[in-house]
């Protein structure tokens, strides 16, 4: 198979979107942007060329749009739009290159509106104006050759990022997201993918590997606490990539970078950001547009919980959600820090903890475990392994094997 060539900035015969065998290219955006008579005012996530073609269909004619997995979760989508259209028949712009129309796009005035995942309730409506949306994108030169994998969902806020990011560039994108191991290690190799953003549990489907990927120059980890056992074992099959760590929410987009599981605070936003009883808070100022807050006054509380490295006390790690706490018989129980002790234990490739409500104790903590490929590790293998890293309360009552950890729509860990 002929191995897929970086675009040059602003050729529209470049390849837009690699999708399985299917190829669109920056000709075909650009002539569905200028020829579209009407523009969906809701873009569901499938399939993934429509929506990214409408995404930038509405944003280079300044058009509110709101964005949702599918149009059967309306019922979950409180205050959603109808399903109507934009009628385009009158509109003046016609883009006769795709530099006047990434020119139009990076100049959108446009408001986009996303949900929540809701793993912590019913799905909550942001919007953000495009601007806020397209600031974290890098428009260079030295992007120019980048081609990205895309591994995340379109219609929520790291894909949208990876997006514009790829866009704005012309670079190339290429689906990765819902393949199966083998499928996104051959995607890699053969179109020479040098970018790669994604969930720790999307990186984690890819371990173990014995093979080496070198196209690979950057991988970044979101959505959910990576670990350093996770990027030291991505180094081994991504020699050449630099890995970087980002913090970021549907609320308020990219907010903390970092090339470790360690975090500070920059100075440009140290009014901004701040830890009150060991969950980090956030200004309002930062944040789009929602119905409702969890508010601390001028305080967003973002129900990540942190602790401070005790030999730095200017850096912190994520260490939970706050909804991944909980009691166990008058502890405190930390289903993720359960999670990374299980995932440390040899034949395991992965696992998820979660709680069974008990009358007696209050929860009952129980696990499910993906066992690598070759092992079979039993339920008191598991607890003797344990026993020697986590307190008795913390070891899970209730272990079973799965062949697959189930993930949200979002790919991360579904509990």
């Amino acid at each position: 198979m002929a191995k897929l060539k970086a675009n040059e900035r602003g050729n529209p015969g470049g390849i837009f979107l690699k999708d399985g065998a299917d190829e669109t290219r920056y000709s075909d955006l650009l002539r569905f942007v200028s020829q579209s008579e009407k523009c969906p005012r809701r873009i569901a996530a499938s399939p993934l060329r429509d929506c990214l073609f409408s995404i930038a269909l509405a944003m280079a004619e300044n058009l509110d749009v709101e964005l949702v997995d599918s149009f059967g979760r309306k019922a979950e989508m409180g205050g959603a739009q109808g399903d109507g259209f934009y009628g385009l028949s009158e509109k003046k712009k016609h883009f006769t290159s795709l530099k006047n129309m990434l020119e139009a796009i990076s100049g959108s005035k446009s408001e986009i509106s996303l949900f929540t995942s809701g793993t912590s309730g019913s799905p909550k409506k942001i919007t953000h104006a495009a601007k806020f949306l397209l600031n974290s994108a890098r428009v260079s030169d030295t992007h120019a050759g980048d081609v990205w994998g895309f591994a995340y969902n379109p219609v929520h806020i790291a894909g949208l990022q990876v997006f514009f990011q790829a866009l704005l560039n012309s670079n190339p994108i290429v689906n990765l997201f819902g393949l199966e191991k083998s499928e996104i290690f051959s995607e890699i190799e053969a179109n020479s993918i040098t970018h790669i953003s994604a969930t720790p549990t999307f990186f984690r489907l890819l371990l173990p590997e014995t093979r080496v990927y070198k196209s690979v120059l950057r991988l970044t980890c979101g959505g959910e606490k990576s670990d350093a056992r996770l990027h030291e074992d991505l180094r081994g099959v991504f020699p050449n990539a630099k890995i970087s760590n980002i913090y970021a929410s549907t609320e308020f987009g990219a907010l903390l970078v970092s090339d470790s599981c360690f975090f500070r605070i920059p100075e440009r936003l140290s009014e901004c950001i701040k830890v009150e009883n060991g969950e980090l808070l956030v200004h309002k100022k930062l944040l789009g547009e929602c119905g409702s807050q969890k508010s601390g006054g001028d305080f967003y509380r973002s129900g990540d919980i942190v602790e401070f490295d005790p030999s730095d006390a200017s850096r912190f790690r994520f260490v939970a959600r706050a909804g991944n706490v909980l009691n166990v018989g008058g502890y405190r129980v930390n289903l993720e820090e359960i999670e990374e002790v299980l995932r440390s234990m040899p034949g395991i490739a992965d696992a998820v903890a979660y709680a069974r409500k008990n009358s007696l104790v209050g929860n009952l903590v129980c696990a499910l475990v993906k066992p690598a490929a070759g092992n079979q590790p039993t339920a008191a293998d598991i607890r003797k392994f344990l026993s020697k890293k986590l307190q008795n309360y913390k070891i899970p009552r209730k272990i079973d094997f799965v062949d697959n950890i189930q993930l949200t729509e979002t790919g991360k860990i579904k509990r």
